[in-house]
């Protein structure tokens, strides 16, 4: 009997089925009831495939030796086998307390285990969790710290939108498995789900501290970043994630983007022609090509505009008729295109037309394509319609609008951010212009006008060539200014406190371009006892700092004489009650901010340029009687200030009149200029209707 048993172990050990069945088969009927034969008859049946026919062996085996684990496991694994489950299930948990040592026990449930893990791991791919869940189920039970298993549960509860279970799940295999990567991107892609991107930024910089090859992880690492505003370990990251895999058209993209909001411009530029050249069909890569050329070239960025026109929007123009009523007097529909009606500058431009426009004459409805806040709801209430098109693609988006049959349908974004620009070059209204967003060219053929007045461009200076759209001047002003609500009086000039004169500029810093940071230079030089205060991004970020300071050194700026801030949305006009003089930069002005800073009282030193994006400040500074402020030539820019910051009595006097005087301006009158706007887009549509055809 022995002789045959241990024969049988040895030829079930060494894979031969035929020898150890024979053996145990001889055993057993020497002795029906062994249980040792029963159970190499089991065995036997298990490794040849026929797990169906091991379960009654087995059954007896463990009957008539309990105390034998092996039995235990041995049956647990042909149950599994058979997919009996439920039976599998309840037979380990009895032998996880039987008594046997916990050793034992790891031992002999370890295959079961990663038997189970790979096949939870083919249903998963296959989409069938259910059947997976079960199985990783009976892993946690037998090894409630197996964290493969509880990680694919994790994943399971996730794919199923069970963001809580799954939260627990992931973080329990974090927490067992530290040092797994693949472990902490997961989870922190269930926090991002819940909005949790700070916990989801944590978690991500230590998958990528763990394994900085993870180009996946860096990727989503630099995404995230940016939502956070931690701009320079976002490019950082881009650029780790670029060397890790192909450096994609996207992936430049991004990185084009990252600089030049790092006030990098130039870079930006030369990454973003990059992207393009390596994909000349992706157009959101070629619209921020032009949107960053403003900065960095403004004669490119016509030029790409145009491209732009040319190769993304010119082969979608409409070419069938309108049915619209060419009734030359008819109340007119106008169409409002933006992803900024929310809290944004635009929605402060815009609101003043929207609440003073002739109902009589026009229906104003709305196709927002960008968040929703406090704001929208505002604008929503001053319109006829609203849409909202973010979710629409274009072809969805042109047939909305063209069945609400808008006679007029204006964009309020240029190559900005949320634009819907190939929306525009389906053309589903008749008449089409651009307006607010940004005053210059979108390069669209099919965009018919910018609205623009005479501050901005000037009679007798031409119109680009490369400029498809017609400009139609305003008499009165092209923007109409609404103040922030939230802004607080304007305070003391803070020279009164402090001693000395603090020059600001609270633009992006992608507008400090050399040529103004060489001015700023010259004017600290003239004022000794001066300082300048810069709104610049990710200062918290020691690189990004240590980058800023060294180009704004190069310009001849000393870091001793600086006063750095972050920029702050919810204390965005504390920046004011720190400076007494503002400067403008160029050749790209400020748009906005120098309407707000007119607004908070402080004073504004402006170079007239020769085109639009350098007349902005002429212009706001002009509307508001304030010319003395504005100057032709670098010289007279440095002077200006200069001579300003001698002048405690007018800046103190200035800070309590500027306020009244812009309120007073062509810029606050929103009657006057609804009624100009509305005047613009009735003579507009007595042009179309006089067309032929």
């Amino acid at each position: 009997m022995e002789t045959l048993l241990r024969s049988g172990s040895a030829h079930l050990e060494a894979g031969r089925l035929a020898e150890a069945e024979r053996d145990f088969t001889r055993a057993l009927a020497g002795a029906p009831g062994n249980a040792a034969a029963r159970f190499g008859l089991g065995m036997v049946a298990s490794r040849g495939g026929e797990p169906g026919r091991a379960v009654p062996q087995l059954v007896d085996a463990l009957r008539a030796a309990p105390d034998q684990a092996a039995h235990w496991a041995g049956l647990a694994a042909a149950l599994l086998a058979t997919d009996r489950l439920a039976e599998a299930r309840t037979l380990l948990d009895r032998f996880k307390t039987w008594g046997f040592p916990a050793a034992t026990i790891r031992a002999l449930t370890g295959p079961i285990a990663t038997t189970l893990l790979a096949a939870a791991a083919v249903l998963m791919e296959s989409g069938r969790l259910d059947e997976a869940e079960a199985r990783l189920d009976i892993v946690i039970a037998v090894d409630a710290a197996n964290p493969v298993a509880i990680h694919r549960a994790g994943l399971i509860a996730r794919a199923r939108g069970q963001d809580e279970r799954a939260l627990i799940l992931l973080d329990l295999a974090a927490r067992l498995d530290g040092g797994n990567a693949t472990y902490l991107i997961d989870l922190a892609s269930v926090h991002l789900r819940a909005e949790r991107k700070a916990e989801a930024l944590a978690l991500l910089e230590r998958a990528v501290a763990l394994d900085p090859d993870r180009a996946e992880a860096q990727a989503r690492l630099a995404d995230l970043s940016v939502a956070c505003g931690r701009l320079g370990a976002a490019l950082r990251s881009n650029v780790a994630a670029a060397r890790l895999t192909a450096d994609t058209a996207r992936a430049r993209n991004n990185r084009g983007v990252l600089l030049l909001r790092l006030g990098r411009p130039a870079e930006a530029l030369a990454v973003l022609e990059a992207a393009l050249a390596a994909d000349p069909d992706d157009a959101i890569v070629h619209s921020n090509l032009v949107q960053t050329a403003l900065y960095a070239a403004p004669a490119e960025a016509a030029r790409q505009a145009t491209a732009y026109g040319r190769r993304h929007a010119d082969p979608l123009r409409r070419t069938r008729p309108f049915a619209a009523d060419r009734s030359g007097d008819r109340r007119l529909r106008i169409g409002l295109v933006s992803g900024d009606l929310c809290d944004h500058p635009v929605a402060r431009f815009i609101e003043p037309f929207l609440r003073h426009h002739d109902r009589d004459r026009f229906e104003v409805f709305a196709y927002a394509n960008g968040p929703a806040d406090a704001t929208t709801g505002r604008l929503k209430a001053l319109t006829a319609g609203w849409r909202d098109i973010a979710g629409l693609d274009d072809d969805r988006a042109s047939r909305a609008i063209e069945d609400d049959r808008i006679d007029i349908l204006v964009d309020l974004s240029g190559h900005s951010a949320g634009h819907r620009l190939t929306v525009f070059a389906r053309r589903p209204a008749p008449v089409q212009v651009t307006w607010i967003g940004l005053p210059v060219t979108t390069g669209l053929t099919a965009i018919d006008y910018r609205l623009t007045d005479a501050a901005y461009d000037p009679e007798g200076i031409p119109d680009d060539p490369l400029h498809p759209e017609r400009l139609w001047r305003l008499p009165g002003v092209a923007y109409c200014y609404a103040p922030d609500p939230a802004a607080p009086e304007p305070s003391p000039p803070p020279s009164d406190t402090t001693g000395w004169v603090t020059f600001g500029c609270l633009n992006r810093p992608e507008k400090l371009s050399g040529p103004t940071l060489s001015a700023w230079a010259r004017i600290l030089d003239a004022v000794p006892d001066a300082r300048l205060l810069l709104v610049v991004p990710d200062l918290a970020d020691p690189q990004t700092r240590a980058e800023t300071e060294a180009r704004l050194g190069a310009a001849g700026l000393d870091a001793a004489r600086l006063d750095l801030m972050p920029y702050s949305r919810t204390e965005r006009f504390a920046a004011h009650a720190r400076v007494d003089i503002a400067l403008d930069p160029f050749p790209f002005n400020g748009g906005t901010t120098s309407y707000d800073t007119l607004h908070m009282g402080v004073p504004l030193i402006a170079l007239r340029g020769a085109r639009t994006l350098g007349r902005m400040g002429a212009a706001v500074l002009d509307g508001a009687g304030l010319s003395d402020w504005v100057a032709d030539d670098v010289d007279g820019y440095v002077a200006r200030a200069v001579a300003l910051a001698g002048e405690a009595a007018e800046r103190a006097r200035w800070r309590g009149t500027l306020r009244a005087r812009l309120r007073a301006s062509p810029h606050r009158d929103a009657a006057r200029h609804a009624a100009e706007v509305g005047a613009a887009f009735a003579a507009m549509w007595q042009r179309w209707c006089a067309a032929p055809g």
